[in-house]
Parts: structure tokens; C-alpha cells; sequence
């Protein structure tokens, strides 16, 4: 098949790529690249250091079941629920000292590539010291 009109193909495809490729003309078929994927809620969105492992729920949209929950860089196992939820596995060493975590999903880039970034929070452990003796009412002894 030489397609085109009158049997010439045309000079360009739809993205402008030079045609023919080969010895004959294609289709024109065009790859479509699907949206990049996007997190809109993370629950919980916040845990103090030294807390133990939890699971993260991540909400948004365009996710699949290639889809990776990148904490900091870095993948963390995970659960595909839909295209819109992921549940992923936080381990107490992920909250061993307090930080700022950016959390993002990584698809394949023809699904879509990175991510916007949420922020989870690793807190500061909280310690409270009280000083003093109890007060007993009543006469002393």
C-alpha cells in the first residue's frame, strides 16, 4: 500500500515526523500519551517519629497496576486498589527522625510519567516533664 492521495504519502505525520519510515506508507497511526498521574490526599498525611509501620492510602487519579509510590525518591511496596487509590507501606525506619517527605507516583512514561508531589510529615516526638509533688490535702504529717 502506498496510501496518501494519488498513491504519494504525505510529507509529515500528525506530530510532524518525516513519512515515510519504510518503503511504504503507514497509517499515520499516532501513540497517545495518557495524563500524567496526580495525588490529591494522603491519609494519613502526617506521623511522629519513632512511630511503627502503617499504611499510606493515597487518593488521586490516573493510576494502573504498574503504578509506584516513590517515597523520597524512592519506591515503597504498595497495593493497586483502583485508578484513583494506591495503598502503600510505610516502615517505622521511614519514620525513624523527624522530616519532610515528598511522596509522589511514578507510572510509566507512556501512562503518563511522575506525579505531582504530596508532603508528608514526620513530626517531632512531643515530651512532656512535670515537675513538683503531688498536693495532698489534709494536715501534715
Amino acid at each position: 500500500n502506498t496510501g496518501g492521495v494519488g498513491g504519494a504519502c504525505p510529507a509529515t505525520d500528525q506530530r510532524g515526523v518525516l513519512r515515510p519510515q519504510g518503503a511504504q506508507c503507514d497509517r499515520g497511526a499516532v501513540e497517545s500519551q495518557s495524563p500524567a498521574p496526580t495525588i490529591t490526599s494522603l491519609t494519613p498525611d502526617s506521623k511522629t517519629a519513632g512511630d511503627g509501620d502503617f499504611l499510606l492510602v493515597i487518593k488521586g487519579a490516573n493510576y494502573n497496576t504498574f503504578s509506584k509510590v516513590m517515597w523520597n525518591g524512592s519506591e515503597r511496596p504498595r497495593r493497586f486498589i483502583n485508578g484513583t487509590e494506591l495503598h502503600a507501606t510505610i516502615t517505622a525506619a521511614d519514620l525513624a527522625s523527624p522530616s519532610v517527605v515528598n511522596v509522589q507516583i511514578q507510572n510509566p512514561e507512556a501512562d503518563g510519567g511522575l506525579s505531582n508531589t504530596a508532603v508528608f510529615t514526620v513530626k517531632t516526638k512531643e515530651f512532656r516533664v512535670f515537675i513538683g509533688a503531688a498536693v495532698k490535702d489534709g494536715p501534715a504529717t
